[in-house]
């Protein structure tokens, strides 16, 4: 059966899953937003869109590959991919500005420590240390 069919056909394995990457990171995308966003305002809503899309992917792409062949299915997940890189990019957030809390300085700190006295008491504190 593998010799029977077109050359082409061997690629479809491989089309599908560049076209299930972009699915899974918008999917990663919406789970995170359950942590980003603010605690108490429809949080857990977006890990609830994120498992009802990948089981709506998922039943769309079985059941159009059984109506009208893999080349369908293939053409509706490559569809859904232009679709998910746009959801990726409207729910991304620009990183916020970090201030310094130190005043920034040309010359480094430089690091002195202070000479300890080496004492058989402080060799015994030191010892389970």
């Amino acid at each position: 059966m593998y010799w029977s069919v077109p050359w082409y056909n061997t690629l479809l394995p491989t089309v599908e899953r560049v076209f299930s990457i972009p699915f899974h990171i918008m999917a990663s995308v919406l789970v995170s937003q359950v942590f980003t966003r603010r605690p108490g305002h429809q949080q857990f809503g977006w890990l609830g869109l994120a498992i009802l899309l990948h089981a709506l992917m998922d039943a769309s792409a079985v059941f159009i590959a059984s109506q009208f062949g893999g080349y369908a299915a293939e053409a509706m997940l490559g569809v859904l991919a232009v679709l998910d890189v746009i959801i990726i990019f409207a729910l991304r957030k620009s990183e916020p500005l970090v201030s310094s809390p130190l005043p920034p300085s040309d010359v480094p700190p430089v690091f002195a420590p202070a000479p300890v006295e080496e004492t058989s008491e402080n060799l015994e504190n030191s010892r389970y240390q």
